[in-house]
Parts: C-alpha cells; sequence; structure tokens
C-alpha cells in the first residue's frame, strides 16, 4: 500500500498518512502489521526503503511496561487524529 511519511532531521518515521499533506513528505511502499504500526518511530528512511532499527525497538521495549503498550485500536486513532489535526492545520495556513 502506498503511504506518504513524514521523516524526521535522523531520517526516522514522524508519521504516515494515505495523502500528501507537505511537500517534504515521502512516499513509501508499506504495508504495515499491527507491530510496525506500534513501533513506526523504529523505521528509517534509507535508500529510499523503510528498515526497522531494531536497536531502537528494542530500547524502547526494555523501557516500557509491555501491559501498558496501546492496542492497534488506540494505534490507529492516534494517528487519524494527528493526521486530521494536521490537516486542520493547513487549512487554516
Amino acid at each position: 500500500m502506498r503511504y506518504f511519511a513524514t521523516i524526521d532531521e535522523d531520517n526516522y518515521v514522524l508519521s504516515l498518512a494515505n495523502n500528501r499533506v507537505y511537500d517534504e513528505e515521502v512516499e513509501v511502499e508499506l504495508t504495515p502489521t499491527e507491530d510496525e504500526w506500534m513501533f513506526l518511530n523504529c523505521y528509517k528512511l534509507i535508500n529510499g526503503s523503510l528498515i526497522l532499527d531494531s536497536v531502537k525497538k528494542q530500547k524502547i521495549l526494555d523501557n516500557m511496561e509491555l501491559d501498558k503498550l496501546p492496542t492497534w485500536e488506540e494505534t490507529i486513532e492516534a494517528q487519524i487524529t494527528y493526521t486530521a489535526l494536521m490537516t486542520d492545520t493547513l487549512l487554516e495556513e
């Protein structure tokens, strides 16, 4: 599936959206699994591909209580809310 990724200054994914909001967003092909959505910020854009940074993921896991991880539904809801807020902000500009 085609997504548009917002990438931070270190080339890690900040968010994914179905449509482009900013010109700086990068088009990526990805069919995210539940695990990929939960650890989206552990994916780094390298040569046009999203690559899992397993060290970063493990550091997050080591510092989290696994029973407090968001559910799949909570993760998707947060992504939808973020995208809606960003879209509203752009429309106001």
